[in-house]
């Protein structure tokens, strides 16, 4: 029985090897493990740390790509600055005109 328990290998969580490794999120994050917990930290704390690391990282991503953010594309969105009200016509008549400039193959009768 003894020799059974001497060749069983213990698999501890990551959060238990934290505490018997007395390791900080600091040094978690210095040492860039990632298998192992940290004694002052939830995972449901690395969890959103990490979420959010992730949410920055395509924001940033998309801003390189040329995307704008949501109240910059609002504030300069047609439905917005209404130009059918200045070239003095309908909301629908304006998109209309706007896609025949657009496509000259696409004829619509009225």
């Amino acid at each position: 029985m003894l020799s059974d328990a001497m060749t069983v290998q213990l698999r501890y969580r990551a959060d238990k090897l934290a505490w018997k490794l007395k390791v900080t999120a600091a040094e978690r994050e210095e040492l860039k493990l990632r298998t192992i917990g940290a004694i002052d930290q939830t995972k449901a704390e690395r969890t959103a740390i990490a979420k959010q690391r992730h949410r920055d990282r395509m924001r940033t991503r998309r801003r390189a790509k040329g995307a704008k953010p949501r109240a910059e594309y609002e504030a300069n969105s047609a439905s917005r600055t209404k130009p059918w009200i200045a070239a003095g016509m309908s909301r629908r008549t304006w998109y209309r005109r706007l896609a025949q400039e657009q496509s000259p193959y696409i004829s619509i009768s009225i």
